[in-house]
């Protein structure tokens, strides 16, 4: 081989000797990285861990200190709570219903005393319903009465 052809071949395997160089040092450098991701995201999962067994904790105290019962024990204490309300609901509307027709055919035959309360549309008989729905049911209500003491 000539000279020139030896400096040629030098000069290309240098090129390639470096170009496997930087290679190997971006190659290292992804290593690093990746270690440096690795440790990064450990550090983040032990720091959420412990945040989240502090959260935990602090829910089960809550829960401890607001109430001695369970969510199944407080389902069963609202299922009944409704049903007392329901009946409840029910036996005060007949009995106001009663009441109001006891006043209203008092008033027609003039047997009121003077001295007692008409407790018409003092009792609401919901009080979750809207006032303006109390309003219309005490009208048709009223008109009932009338009609039944008229009769």
């Amino acid at each position: 081989m000539d000279e020139e052809t030896i400096k040629q071949a030098v000069s290309a395997k240098q090129a390639t000797c470096e170009k496997s160089c930087l290679y190997l040092l971006m190659t290292a450098w992804e290593i690093e990285e990746a270690e440096h991701h690795q440790t990064l995201l450990s550090l983040l999962q032990r720091k959420n861990a412990r945040e989240y067994v502090e959260a935990s904790n602090e829910a089960h105290m809550f829960k401890r200190f607001m109430t001695h019962r369970h969510a199944n024990q407080l389902e069963d204490d609202f299922d009944f709570g409704v049903g007392t309300y329901d009946e409840e609901l029910l036996e005060f509307s007949i009995s106001e219903e009663q009441l109001n027709q006891l006043e209203a055919f008092a008033i027609n035959h003039n047997l009121h005393d003077s001295n007692q309360t008409i407790t018409k549309d003092k009792y609401s008989t919901d009080p979750f319903i809207n006032s303006t729905e109390l309003e219309d049911d005490d009208e048709s209500c009223c008109n009932d009465v009338l009609e039944v003491s008229s009769n």
